[in-house]
Order: structure tokens, then sequence, then C-alpha cells
């Protein structure tokens, strides 16, 4: 698909009408998160280990762009922000300007995926807003991230080892991201987890609402995260890898790990990946094995350092508990229909009876 961003710009620029947000200080490092209500106790340990390595005496401003979090979850996001008199938080309610648009989503990228699109017209009068997924773990100051300078590009993020390795794993993957993306090398796709947004610079030529047309125009395979490569690949600033360290998933693809499929990426891009594993600066949970979830996940230690002090520790627990209980249960039911002949409704009988006596 090829589309002419400087001739659609003065149209959508102007149809697309949102109450833009404030600073609290010209100094201010903003940060913008996307979560839904079930996620926020992940969230809250994310910000906690933000607030833990905050080193700088200057306001840090979270953002959060939701639709469904309740009125208890925020109150107690916002009274654990208060252990740092120089954080604030802010929950904006993004509903009005998501429904009715026809995203595509699956079982591991919800719709708050899109809500990143939002912030280039949320925050016309910021220089900078640092955007950070909720599945990751700040293990420095943010700060020294967010001082990068990036004048000039659209963007500052970290190149896509994961993707750079499956081109030359999955079929089809490399004609897609030089065909339809349009890079030119297997090393130049950016990965959306972690990205800070030259906002002026965005602004020049290109609107939130442009972002959900091109969503809406085909079927991307990465979604907004192809949507972001496809636009702004001609001015990235490429951050090194220990600012969004992926983890080691092992299991997902029979007798094989990420590292696997990382191999394969340039030898330069993977071994600045190895070096940022012995001191990662933000720890990046992407994919589908998450520490609260699989607790003895690579780089879970990180995790769990500060889930133990975290308000949501007793939550987070037990949901881990209920995750691996119908883990184990389908699991269970998978072995007796292939390996033992019993009757179909005698097989629910019994699961039905063994989970009552656990519960």
């Amino acid at each position: 698909m090829k589309i002419k961003i400087l001739f659609f710009i003065f149209f959508f620029i102007k149809c697309f009408n949102i109450q833009s947000i404030e600073a609290k200080s010209n100094n201010s490092i903003i940060i913008v998160l996307a979560a839904n209500n079930y996620y926020i106790p992940y969230v809250s340990v994310m910000i906690d280990s933000i607030i833990i390595n905050a080193k700088q005496k200057r306001p840090y401003e979270i953002f959060i762009l939701t639709t469904n979090i309740s009125l208890k979850n925020k109150k107690k996001l916002k009274k654990q922000i208060k252990k740092n008199e120089m954080f604030y938080i802010e929950f904006i309610n993004v509903t009005n300007f998501i429904e009715n648009k026809n995203l595509n989503i699956n079982a591991h990228l919800t719709i708050e995926t899109y809500f990143r699109f939002l912030i280039f017209d949320l925050f016309p009068n910021f220089k900078k807003v640092l955007y950070l997924d909720c599945d990751l773990i700040v293990n420095s100051d943010i700060s020294n991230l967010y001082d990068i300078n990036i004048d000039g590009k659209y963007l500052a993020a970290a190149k896509d080892i994961d993707t750079a390795g499956a081109l030359n794993y999955q079929k089809g993957k490399k004609k897609y991201i030089y065909e339809i993306i349009g890079y030119k090398s297997d090393d130049e796709y950016f990965q959306a987890g972690v990205i800070l947004f030259n906002i002026p610079e965005i602004r020049k030529k290109i609107s939130s609402e442009l972002l959900f047309y091109i969503a809406q125009g085909r079927n991307w395979e990465w979604m907004d995260q192809d949507i972001l490569n496809y636009v702004f690949k001609e001015k990235v600033y490429y951050l090194n890898q220990k600012w969004n360290c992926i983890m080691n998933w092992v299991g997902l693809i029979k007798n094989m790990s990420r590292i696997d499929i990382l191999k394969l990426a340039p030898k330069k891009l993977f071994n600045e990946y190895l070096i940022a594993r012995k001191n990662p600066l933000i720890i990046h949970f992407a994919g589908n094995q998450k520490p609260w979830e699989s607790p003895s996940c690579d780089f879970s230690h990180f995790f769990w350092k500060y889930a133990k002090e975290s308000i949501y520790i007793k939550q987070i627990i037990k949901q881990n508990k209920k995750k691996n209980k119908n883990k184990m249960y389908k699991i269970f039911y998978k072995y007796i229909k292939k390996y033992i002949f019993i009757p179909f409704y005698i097989i629910n009988s019994i699961l039905f009876i063994i989970y009552i006596i656990k519960k």
C-alpha cells in the first residue's frame, strides 16, 4: 500500500479534534502508558520500577490512556506515587477517539496497543513524549533516556532484533518488511514498546487520524508497530538494545528458544543485544511469556524484585495461581483425552470434581 502522507495531512490534522494536555512544568519528564483495568497490577509494578530508580529533582508526569480503568484502581495508583513528591499521574479516557474504528487485534495484542497513535494530538505542546509498553521493567533512571537529543528525528527506538532474526527464519517475512514496510536492510525495523517521540517534528506532517486511517487500510502483520515503522522509517534515532532488552522465551516453538531466532539477526546487532542482557536498563517481556504467569521465565527476577513491594502483590500472586491452575487443567484434559479411553462426559465430570476439591 502506497500512501502519500503529504497529500493527506491537511485533511486529517483538522478532522481529529482532541483537547490537548498541558505539562506541570517545562522541565517535566513526560511518560505515556496505555492500559486496561486487568493490566493495572502489572502497570503498578512497572511504575514502581520507574519511581525507585528516579534520581532527578524534576517532575515525572505519567499519563495513562485507557477506556475502562476502575475508580478503585485509579485511587490506588495515585496513592502509590505519593511515595515520591516529584511524581504525578493522570488518567485519560480515550473511548470517544477509539470507538467506531475497525482496528485489528488478536489474543496477544489488545485495542490498547493503538492508543499510542493519539499521543501526537493529545500532547501537541510537548517537545518530547516517552511511550512505554506496560509489560516491562525500568531498571535505570528513565530521565537518561528522555534527555537523549533527537532533534531532526521523528522518534527514538531500539532496533527490533526479534524481527531482524525472523527475516532469516520466517518464510515471507523479509518480502513483507522490504516491500510493504519499505525497509532496505534487515536491521532497520524498530521495536515499538519503548519510543521517545519528537512531537513538533511529527506534527509538521503527521496526525493521529492519519495513522488510524492507515491502520484500517490493510491487515498489518504486527498492527500498530508495522504502521509506526511504515510512517516514521525515514527519521529514526536508534537506541541501544539496553533501552529495550527483550526477554528470551523458551518452548513456544518446538525445540527452539527466542535466542535461536535472534542469532539469525545481523552479527553486530546480536552482539549488542548480548551485551545489553548483562546490564539491561529496560527489560521488556515482549511475547507470550510474562513473569506474573511464568515466574521462572527469563529476566523474571527483575519483575519480582519490584513486585514484592507492590500494593498489588497479593492480587498478582492470586492471579498467577489461578492462571497456572487453569493451565494444568487443560494439560491434564488433553493428556487423558489422547491416551485414556474414557467417555467424554466422564472425563469432564472427573475434572470438575478435582477442580472443586482444589478450590
